[in-house]
Formats: structure tokens, sequence, C-alpha cells
């Protein structure tokens, strides 16, 4: 096994207290797809409760029992170390109006409500049953739940955990997309893996409290990526993608230090460290996302030419036009500067792709400016492309 070094292990400690803090104050809402067990979450929400981030879970009895549920299994695991708080309720089509979520009227009641459970920072489930027995209760009936409590609790994002996990159009897995990109698409006949009942609920509990709908794979491990990493794991439905592409300021400095991380170490990136970064924040400009940065680069200038690099991006957020965005961005930056040329040079074929789409052509590195020269590792197996301005 690969040991990690102190540094990385600091970086990836401080990318999940970025992300737990950055929750502290939002409720999460997670439905679970009536045919799947609990057990392969209980991992990830019990990081949940570490962290205080309240949760709502929403599923039917049977994630506790494939059989006949009964209150030892949820006494097990309230054994071994998990806050859980059960509601019990017949599931309905017309779908109750969740008195369990109010505060109670009654203050001498010793029956907490969904909303004092959650600010005793334990996990209230609302675990469904059918009217009848025989009858089962649908997917459909489990996200019209979710969309009556997101709004109750003015929710910040519902994770539905499911078989099909992430969302694919045209066979095709989708990270994010927004509501009317969505419907667009759906619009032109593209083939789903979710039912259209299902797609409608997303969208409606994504616009209902204007929060975000997450899909994601019933596995050990995915809701912990996609909350808590850069990575993500699953499909991200929401309508708040505010993206501008602006300068990188010092506040910037430790995101752009975890962005780059996971290049500098597979060595596609040459290593910079934070005082470098911190030294340097005025030649980066980055790419965000609903406040969130999610893509950088840099311009460095020699003279009458300048150098255009180091490009990361989230793998989420990759293949939809941010490097793009970003390096046009940082070229009409180097023309308002009055450069004759801008240059980039890669060790990644993706990336000498890139450049030429962006209309550069490949020269010998011997070309470039001298004062560029002077320090770079020519050992490096990079192709160097370079485009007159």
């Amino acid at each position: 096994m690969t040991k990690l070094s102190t540094s990385t292990e600091m970086l990836n400690a401080f990318e999940l207290f970025h992300y737990a803090w950055k929750f502290r104050s939002s409720t999460l809402i997670l439905v679970l797809e009536p045919t799947h067990s609990l057990n392969p979450l209980l991992t990830d929400i019990k990081l949940l409760q570490k962290a205080h981030i309240p949760t709502l879970l929403i599923c039917t009895e049977a994630a506790f029992s494939p059989d006949a549920f009964s209150p030892e299994d949820l006494e097990r695991y309230c054994e071994r170390g998990l806050e859980l708080v059960p509601f019990f309720e017949k599931s309905s089509q017309d779908i109750p109006s969740l008195d369990v979520l109010a505060d109670n009227a009654d203050k001498t009641s010793t029956n907490p409500s969904i909303r004092k459970v959650l600010e005793q920072s334990k996990l209230p489930i609302l675990l469904l049953s059918p009217e009848e027995e025989g009858q089962e209760v649908s997917v459909e009936t489990l996200l019209n739940y979710a969309e009556r409590a997101s709004v109750a609790l003015q929710a910040s994002k519902t994770f539905y955990f499911s078989t099909n996990g992430s969302l694919s159009l045209n066979d095709e897995k989708v990270s994010y997309i927004s509501n009317t990109d969505l419907d667009t698409r759906l619009a032109n006949g593209e083939k789903t893996n979710f039912s259209a009942a299902v797609l409608e609920l997303a969208q409606s509990i994504s616009r209902k409290v204007n929060q975000e709908f997450v899909f994601l794979k019933a596995e050990a491990g995915s809701l912990f990526t996609e909350l808590f990493t850069h990575r993500g794991s699953g499909t991200l439905v929401s309508d708040h993608f505010s993206n501008i592409v602006r300068s990188a300021v010092s506040s910037d400095v430790y995101d752009i230090l975890l962005l780059m991380n996971p290049a500098m170490n597979d060595g596609s990136v040459i290593k910079y460290t934070e005082e470098q970064i911190a030294s340097e924040i005025d030649t980066f400009s980055v790419y965000s996302v609903s406040g969130s940065i999610v893509a950088t680069a840099k311009l460095n200038d020699f003279g009458e030419a300048a150098e255009i690099g180091k490009f990361c991006t989230l793998p989420k957020y990759r293949g939809r036009g941010r490097a793009r965005e970003l390096a046009t961005s940082l070229i009409e930056k180097a023309k308002a500067d009055g450069k004759k040329s801008v240059f980039g040079l890669s060790t990644s074929e993706e990336m000498w792709s890139f450049f030429k789409s962006l209309g550069f052509e490949e020269v010998s590195r011997e070309s470039l400016a001298d004062s560029w020269k002077e320090n770079y590792d020519f050992a490096r197996p990079s192709k160097a492309f370079k485009r007159c301005l």
C-alpha cells in the first residue's frame, strides 16, 4: 500500500473540514429507494452525525429488514453508535401535512418533532409503510414526502439513493445539469435511466425551495464522495449555477491548492507550494460556480509573450468548457496587456489537443522566450504550443 505524504494527508483533512464547515448550517434530506437496505450507507450517515449536519432520512421499513420490521432492527443500529429516532408513517397518496415536522404546540408532550430531533444533533428517520397490507411504497411516494419535508425544513440538498445512481442522458453520465437544460434535453427525446415521474419530482423538489437535488448510487462512500470531496460521485440538479470567471484573490489560495493537488501528485502540473500560490495570486484566474471554485489557470509574464498554464478542473465539472472559458479569458488579458503571443506547455496529450483547439500551433521549446527558458526543466517530456496575438 502506498503511504500518503503528510502534506497530502493534511490537504485531504483540509478538504474534509472545508465541506463539513460549509454544510454546518444546512439541512439535508436522504431518500432511499424502497428496494435497498440501509446498511451500505451507515458509515456515511455516521460521518454526517459527527459533522453535526442536520439530516432527515426518508425510507421504507424494508430498509431495516427485507422481511418484517421490528423495533429490534432499529435498536441494533442505536446500540452501535448511531443516534436514530424513528417516525412511523402510513404512506398516503394525498401526502399529509407531516405534523411530525412541526414544533409541538403542547410543551408537555413527550413526543418530539422531527425539527426538535434535528436540533438535538440526532438523525430522524421517517419510516413509510403501505396503507394496506400487501401493497408497496413507491419511489414516487417517497419523493412526494421528501418534497413536503424539504419545504417545511427549508433543506439545501436532497439526495436520492438508487440502483441507477447518477442520471444518464443518451447513455452518458451527467455530473450536473440545470433544470432548464434538463427540460430541453428531455423535450428533444434524449433517453434517460429514470422514469419521467421521478425526474419530474426531482425537478419539483429542486425548484420549490431553490435547493439542489442529487442522484446517487445506493452504495457505501457515495454520499461521502459527493458531499465531502471535490471529486463528486453523482448528478447534481440545480438552478443555482451562477458561473463566473474572475481574477483570484488571497482568500482563494487554499481552494486553488486543493484544486491543483491531484494534478501535482500525478505530475501533470509542476508542484507549487502554498507560499508560491500566495505570492503569485494575481497571476491566477478561477472559474466559480455558485461561489465555489471549480477550475483555475495561470498567466505568466515573459516580456512580449505570456505563458498560460496550471489548468486544473474538478473532475465533475470537466468536459463542459470551463478550461476553455478560462483560457479565452487569459488570452484576452494577454492581448489587452500588449503581448505579441501566448504559449503553453504540457505533458498531457489531452492538453495538447486542447491547445490546438484554441488555435495554438506546436513549436519547439527552444523557440520560446529566453527569460522562460532560464528556469524550465527541459527533462520534462512536455510539448510547447504557441498562438500569435
